[in-house]
């Protein structure tokens, strides 16, 4: 008898450190999904930050918004966004700044875009912020002359 009641003894408490060990499996994979949700939020809040910088423009002097055109250094500042950011990118896009199927983004175009436009009084439109489907990032922007 006394043989049996240590076996029970035994087996119950194998009972009790297999249930332990489940709860800390199930635990620690509750708390892995957590934190991987976590960090896939961030990481979405990241890139709409990065994308709001240029988002911003869009429109701007079409339709509702014809009235704030973008003046030249509107256009400026969105070329030194995307420079800045092909240049040391924290995502993996490069952004080009189109006018007239010109990347003026590139610094050779600046710089001529630049020498054109520095002390003119032109406004521009923000046709288009482009989001590439597979990335969620901008990776161009069109704008045209304001008419």
């Amino acid at each position: 008898m006394e043989n049996a009641s240590k076996a029970l003894l035994i087996a119950g408490g194998v009972l009790i450190a297999i249930l332990i060990l489940t709860l800390f499996a199930y635990l620690f994979g509750q708390m892995a999904e957590n934190t991987s949700n976590i960090y896939n939020t961030m990481e979405q809040s990241e890139i709409a930050e990065f994308n709001q910088k240029f988002i911003n423009y869009e429109g701007r002097g079409i339709g509702e918004l014809s009235d704030k055109p973008l003046t030249v250094q509107d256009v400026a500042t969105l070329i030194n966004l995307a420079q800045d950011n092909n240049k040391n990118p924290k995502f993996p896009t490069t952004i080009e700044i189109r006018n007239r199927d010109i990347n003026i983004a590139e610094t050779k175009n600046y710089i001529e875009w630049l020498k054109e436009n520095q002390t003119s009084d032109k406004k521009f439109n923000c046709r288009e912020v482009h989001i590439n489907p597979e990335t969620l990032l901008v990776d161009y922007v069109l704008i045209e002359q304001h008419s």
